[in-house]
């Protein structure tokens, strides 16, 4: 089957229909009533024998009383609340009521109209909508800044710290990331530089098209960010919320999620518990049905009112707020429309552009946008071959394909290189940078940093690459495809490298992640102390020299 859990459903109520078919009865399925439910999957069975299907309605009565006598189907069914969300995020930006930056409105939809390949539409006019000689973040000392804030924990290379400075100096760019380059450890310091050290204030939406790219960024965060009670004054603790349904998130991230900060909230346990108390008071004066049941309905809708207004609270509250693209446009995350700050697109090439607009659409009149991804890697799942044309083409490679027709000109969007991969053996590394990354592609690491296992023959033990020819044929079991010498072959070679493969030590995460935290907290004393030695001055609107004042104390 392909059900996976919290995909959608369709159940509808079947009969049989006896037919006869070269003189046997053929039994065949046919909707009866034409009553058909929708659900989402619950639970699957490990051992697939059954599956659980959670309802947003209920069945009617004279369905209910014979749920198990009835026959049903169940299909999968078309995912609307993405479909409905993306056409959402569309409209938005074709409305004049659109709260966000206008050289953003005018990159989605003036570009189409003059061709997908359009280079930037006026003269003396970027797609970053600003002039940066005029911009804050343009001037001199205020790069240097940057660049000693993202160079301070001397993780970073050159390439990366580049890249920082690049994103926070224009309002959109890209950032190439081949893999291995460190695009996650850079969009962390991205990050954190803009929100701890220059604006402090608006909120930063980090985004990708999968939960397991989103829960990377916020596990990422996670050692900067206050989990549960703690760090309830230390500035240099942010506020994280991984927005997203608890069972698609990873366990580690509890503690931030949406759900869990909503459940601690004093406003929801204040509604919760006088709920539980006049029902437990109201139950035991005891009731007639329909006024008792019309009594448990009225405070019931007040703890979900209370629920809706902590999670309204913390989003906007929020340092960095961290959902899939698709899940920017749920209902509890409108409350950011038009009010983030900083929009960062994970996976920029992986995602399709309507659901890159989903995340976009949060976007403030002066936000700043920058995509990071490679086109060069694989590009978005499309599985309509109708609109493949369409839809897979990202908007990450659509404003590489602007760069292109623009190129020799100064309307270019900035796009910065990750130029040093830290994952695979530099021979695996010295192909893919001739093919694709015109050989700038650099390794930070050497043949003895990655040595191959010695149990397995290489043909060239200099370079842990080895090709295996199978030649059984592969069998077919319903629609899918199997080859059981090949798995046999694939076995033996995992057997061979867990040999040679030791797990590393537990525990080890954690305590890097309280060792910074301990950092953090003396690195914020201090500045503390020396924040009293520092004259109360404000010239003009105050940004520039509040900032300069903050970051003069890193320096």
């Amino acid at each position: 089957h392909r059900f996976t859990q919290g995909a959608p459903v369709e159940v509808t109520l079947c009969d049989w229909d006896k037919r006869q078919r070269n003189g046997n009865a053929e039994r065949r399925e046919k909707p009866r009533d034409q009553y058909t439910q929708e659900g989402l999957v619950a639970f699957i069975d490990p051992a697939e024998k059954y599956l659980e299907v959670a309802f947003g309605e209920e069945f009617p009565e004279r369905r209910k009383s014979r749920l198990e006598s009835l026959r049903w189907r169940l299909d999968l069914a078309p995912n609307e609340i993405a479909n409905s969300r993306c056409k959402g995020a569309l409209d938005y930006f074709c409305k004049e009521e659109y709260l966000g930056p206008q050289w953003l409105q005018r990159l989605v939809v003036d570009s189409y109209d003059r061709g997908e390949d359009a280079a930037p539409p006026r003269e003396g006019e970027s797609w970053s909508g600003v002039s940066l000689e005029n911009s804050f973040w343009a001037n001199e000392w205020v790069q240097s800044l940057i660049h000693e804030e993202a160079s301070s924990e001397g993780k970073l290379n050159d390439s990366q710290i580049e890249a920082i400075k690049r994103s926070l100096r224009h309002n959109l760019s890209l950032i190439q990331g081949p893999p291995g380059t460190g695009k996650t450890t850079t969009i962390i310091t991205l990050i954190r530089t803009w929100k701890q050290r220059l604006v402090g204030r608006r909120t930063a939406l980090a985004a990708a098209g999968s939960n397991v790219a989103v829960d990377q960024l916020a596990l990422g965060l996670l050692p900067f960010a206050r989990t549960g009670e703690e760090g309830g004054g230390d500035r240099s603790l942010l506020r994280v919320v991984r927005v997203g349904r608890p069972g698609r998130v990873n366990p580690d991230l509890a503690d931030i999620t949406l759900e869990a900060q909503v459940e601690r909230h004093p406003k929801f346990l204040k509604a919760k518990a006088m709920a539980e108390a006049e029902l437990q008071r109201r139950g035991e004066q005891g009731g007639k049905g329909e006024k008792k049941g019309r009594r448990q309905s009225f405070e019931l809708a007040a703890v979900r009112k209370a629920r809706q207004d902590a999670a309204r609270q913390i989003l906007l509250q929020a340092d960095v707020v961290c959902a899939t693209c698709i899940g920017c446009k749920s209902q509890e995350m409108d409350v950011l429309l038009g009010r983030c700050g900083l929009v960062v697109v994970d996976e920029g090439s992986q995602v399709t552009e309507p659901e890159i607009l989903c995340a976009f659409s949060l976007a403030g009149s002066n936000a700043q946008a920058v995509l990071v991804g490679d086109h060069h890697q694989m590009g978005p799942t499309v599985l309509s071959r109708a609109h493949a044309e369409a839809l897979g083409v990202s908007l990450f490679h659509r404003i590489v394909r602007i760069n292109q027709e623009a190129k020799g000109t100064t309307e270019r969007i900035p796009t910065t290189l990750l130029d040093t991969q830290y994952r695979m053996h530099p021979g695996l590394a010295e192909w893919s940078s001739a093919r694709f990354y015109e050989g700038k592609l650099k390794s930070g690491v050497g043949p003895e940093d990655r040595p191959g296992p010695s149990c397995f023959p290489w043909p060239n033990p200099n370079i842990p690459v080895a090709f295996i020819s199978t030649t059984s044929r592969e069998s077919q079991s319903g629609r899918s495809k199997r080859n059981d010498h090949e798995a046999s072959c694939v076995l033996k070679i995992l057997h061979c490298l867990l040999a040679t493969w030791r797990p590393k030590e537990e525990g080890g995460k954690q305590k890097q992640k309280q060792k910074r935290k301990q950092e953090l907290k003396e690195q914020q004393q201090q500045e503390e102390e020396e924040e009293e030695e520092l004259p109360n001055r404000d010239d003009g609107d105050g940004v520039g020299d509040r900032t300069g004042r903050r970051l003069a104390r890193r320096g």
